[in-house]
């Protein structure tokens, strides 16, 4: 019996399995339109993805793996139970194994011994004791304003800047930065509600904090039951009275710029505060003001106002240079302040009463060093450092690793709180299993960077590309996998010859990784987008947008989807020539009983070969139908989908009367291998 796995996008979000034998289309994962994320440990049908892609199925565990692209997760469903559950990417679960997306902010309870960490759209908490992760609100990767009055871990937000614990009530408060509110959480009940702001704007001073205007609050602090807001936008910090929920503005006239050093600080211009710490401080005019809350006249207490640069080590406060702070933290119990360089990549401490400010964290280099001293460790772009005096540990946001970092003073040793730098996954485009090692291969398409699972140990580490999301491009022939890669389209695991096949989409060319000896090298294309070549050497042929390959070990050759040109192409590894085996080049749908060659095919994708029956499928994702190419013949036939009709009917019927919405990823199980 053969069976081919597709995904099936309705809003992008279904998986579903066909039988060609019985002559059925059924769902496999999913069964509606939904879009999100849900499911796990349940039913497969009963699941909801966003944007599934790549498929492979590992016929030992009986367990077919897919990556859920939209939701940055790797996924997997027994197929003896028909459970589906994430393997690669939970939020929750281990600290070390959890998933933290671009922390932006740590707020600590020491009462608890609870560490709280938010994202983009979420908020988690570590528990110190269990070492353990969960979500506490937002739903991974959804942004958006939406769930007050109803349990936190199903609202929306966008953007956490800050997050205080409130312990003797309960409560954690946290700004929603694009949504331009404060949020509270009742931890009691777990139910989220807006605290302050309403819409963009700057209004409602001496009114109730739920019917004001804020613009972009960002800091947040929480000093003698006032809840104090950088209102970042209107260049103003504004308090709320706790117990009468009343705000006002503090300090500031509202105008962006830099003056009122030495005057009371509610005449005081600052540029863009950004965070709060019992000191105001102002990114744009690189330096930290404090303001004393018995006289309430402010003064700068580090940085040059005006002047951006690197800071130097053990130097007077005001004296240094810093590039765009974004946070400043006191510890009341050594009295220090935390200062984040986030541009220079560099946390420095200041001792309050020499005014001396340190290197703590960080070298100034971006890139990830951990379990060293802390100051000759590598970070990248860190959001904030949080002191906890419970522990003696500072807790830093390192943004572009995806993990919360901890410092210990005692001994300055930095090491990974939450999080994992190596299983950091987002935006896959493709999964290949390794049967023979028991090895799964994805690709992070957007980074350039191929990361590998030992699916017996779990342990995930980079094995091609480098890990850094603002790097990609070209790397020549024959070199060490760690080599720079462009944006990836899929991957093909050959088990006969140990080689990974790589579509790079953004360099134009095929490639393949030597398994046994980590070299890289290019089996097509030159990098120079375009399409000829045909019939002549791999290496010289053109590309364009290359995206979808698969191995044909009977023929011995690579197919892959020449994505920009419509067409689908072929390697022959015995001689290297490149030749045209579907599509005429132009965009279409036409030629299905004849040649492939002459066939029109629109926005071909995934690819996949049965080896039982000489057959390629090609998932003509903008025609919504999957093609089939009998390889000994040419000839090309529709075998789902009703053909440039797109739409989502047809489960449990004759798959080329079902409608198709943009099929992606492709998967041929022959007599269940």
């Amino acid at each position: 019996m053969q069976r081919i796995g597709l995904t099936r996008f309705v809003l992008l979000t279904m998986i579903l399995s066909y039988v060609a034998s019985a002559d059925l289309i059924f769902p496999f994962v999913g069964n509606s339109s939904t879009l999100g994320y849900g499911g796990d440990n349940g039913l497969s049908t009963n699941a909801i993805s966003n944007a599934p892609k790549g498929l492979i199925f590992n016929k030992d565990s009986n367990k077919l793996y897919y990556s859920d692209t939209g939701n940055n997760l790797l996924r997997v469903v027994d197929k003896n139970t028909n459970l589906v559950s994430t393997v690669v990417g939970a939020t929750v679960g281990p600290a070390l194994s959890a998933y933290v997306f671009q922390p932006y902010s740590v707020g600590v309870d020491p009462t608890r011994n609870l560490v709280y960490f938010g994202t983009m759209f979420t908020i988690h908490v570590l528990n110190r004791t269990s070492n353990m992760v969960t979500r506490v609100a937002g739903i991974h990767p959804y942004s958006g304003y939406s769930g007050d009055g109803g349990p936190a871990v199903s609202a929306k937000i966008q953007g956490v800047f800050s997050i205080v614990v409130d312990s003797k009530n309960n409560l954690v408060y946290f700004s929603d930065i694009l949504n331009d509110v404060v949020r509270v959480i009742n931890r009691t009940s777990g139910i989220i509600t807006t605290f302050a702001g309403t819409t963009s704007g700057y209004s409602g001073d001496n009114g109730p904090a739920s019917s004001a205007q804020f613009r972009r609050p960002t800091g947040l602090l929480l000093f003698n039951n006032i809840l104090y807001v950088s209102d970042r936008g209107n260049h103003v910090i504004r308090g709320i009275d706790l117990t009468t929920n009343i705000v006002t503005t503090i300090y500031g006239v509202g105008i962006s710029g830099f003056d009122g050093d030495g005057g009371p600080a509610s005449n005081a211009k600052f540029n863009f505060p950004s965070t709060i710490s019992y000191d105001s401080k102002h990114r744009s005019n690189y330096c930290v003001r404090a303001v004393n809350l018995t006289s309430n006249v402010i003064t700068t207490v580090l940085g040059t106002p005006t002047s951006s640069g690197v800071p130097n080590d053990n130097v007077v406060a005001t004296s240094n240079s810093y590039n765009l702070i974004l946070g400043a933290n006191y510890d009341p119990s050594t009295d220090s302040l935390y200062i984040v360089d986030y541009s220079n990549n560099i946390v420095q401490v200041m001792d309050c009463s020499t005014r001396i400010a340190r290197n703590f964290a960080g070298t100034g280099n971006a890139g990830f060093i951990d379990n060293v001293l802390a100051t000759s460790s590598e970070i990248y772009f860190p959001f904030c450092a949080v002191p906890d005096p419970s522990t003696n540990q500072v807790y830093i946001a390192d943004y572009v690793n995806n993990v919360v970092r901890s410092v210990n003073r005692s001994s300055n040793f930095i090491t990974t709180a939450v999080g994992n730098y190596q299983s950091t996954v987002d935006g896959y485009s493709s999964v290949a299993h390794d049967p023979v090692n028991n090895m799964i291969y994805f690709a992070m398409s957007a980074y350039g960077l191929i990361k590998v699972m030992n699916v017996t140990s779990n342990e995930i580490k980079s094995f091609a590309g480098i890990h850094d999301k603002f790097t990609v491009g070209w790397a020549s022939n024959n070199v060490p996998s760690l080599s720079l890669l462009n944006e990836l389209g899929h991957l093909a695991f050959d088990r006969v010859n140990n080689l990974l096949y790589i579509a790079s989409k953004g360099g134009q060319v095929v490639q393949y990784v030597n398994c046994t000896t980590n070299m890289l090298y290019v089996a097509a294309g030159t990098s120079s987008p375009g399409y000829s070549g045909d019939n002549g050497d791999a290496l010289s042929a053109q590309l364009q947008n290359p995206i979808g390959i698969t191995i044909d070990n009977v023929n011995n050759a690579v197919y892959f989807s020449d994505n920009g040109n419509n067409v689908i192409r072929k390697i022959n590894r015995v001689n290297n020539i490149i030749t045209t085996i579907a599509g005429s080049g132009s965009p279409g749908f036409s030629g299905d009983g004849g040649l492939a060659v002459n066939a029109a095919l629109n926005n071909p994708n995934a690819l996949s070969y049965n080896h039982l029956t000489n057959i390629l499928y090609i998932s003509d994702t903008s025609n919504h139908v999957i093609r089939a190419v009998n390889i000994t013949s040419g000839i090309i036939t529709t075998v789902a989908g009703v053909g440039t009709s797109s739409g989502y009917s047809g489960d449990y019927s004759l798959p080329t009367n079902a409608l198709l919405n943009s099929p992606d990823g492709l998967l041929v199980d022959s007599s269940r291998n």
